[in-house]
């Protein structure tokens, strides 16, 4: 039985953070199915690690993604953006919400890492997802990420999500990211195979059959 650890750099605001995990998804199904059936399907180990696209972003903001973006970007990045999403959207079955507001995600990423703890990271960064592309919510306040939480299945107190618990090792691992894999930008994957040395970073929004080109490679 083969086992895979993936890691995956991301920040629980950005778009192709989202569509990158919907393609993983994808990979991992296509690739399982194509192992003989007398052997032990594949194993797939995926870990979210804690990445921002704006650490200084405000808690609370009701500034919309589109104004942020031509404010970041020039005139029209909002548009684009948008038009880019909805053909992404279309391909892996999200509905962005263009509605959406800009905010900061240390909680919600200090929430996935205490998700993590009770093996749930991957429910949790479902439900956040969800949440914030396709419905718009705020996934920085406490009272949305508590019902979020519930829903992941994750047991979480209001106590851990107002005070600080977590935010150290967060900031390291983000940093962590930056200095030793030379993170710039988000989704980045890093695949690797138990057992072999080898690993396979991927960097940006790849398609499914980038994923399984990579499992392929460490299984070859």
């Amino acid at each position: 039985m083969a086992k895979f650890n993936i890691k995956i750099f991301s920040d629980n605001v950005c778009p192709w953070c989202f569509v990158g995990k919907r393609n993983l998804e994808t990979a991992m199904k296509q690739f399982a199915a194509r192992e003989p059936s007398t052997q032990s399907p594949p194993v797939f180990d995926v870990r979210w690690k804690p990445f921002f696209l704006n650490i200084e972003a405000p808690e609370t903001s009701e500034l919309p993604i589109t104004e942020y973006l031509e404010k970041k970007y020039g005139k029209g990045a909002g548009s684009r953006m948008a038009a880019s999403l909805a053909m992404a959207g279309e391909a892996t079955g999200i509905r962005f919400n263009n509605d959406r507001k800009v905010h900061n995600t240390i909680r919600s990423h200090r929430l996935v890492r205490f998700a993590d703890g009770q093996g749930k990271g991957g429910e949790m960064i479902d439900q956040l997802f969800h949440a914030y592309f396709e419905q718009g919510r705020n996934i920085a306040d406490v009272d949305v990420l508590l019902e979020l939480a519930e829903k992941a299945g994750v047991e979480c107190t209001k106590d851990y999500l107002e005070g600080k618990e977590g935010q150290e090792e967060v900031i390291s691992e983000y940093k962590h990211g930056i200095h030793n894999h030379g993170i710039s930008g988000v989704p980045y994957f890093i695949v690797s195979r138990e057992g072999s040395k080898a690993t396979v970073p991927l960097s940006g929004g790849q398609p499914p059959a980038a994923f399984v080109e990579a499992f392929e490679a460490l299984s070859s």
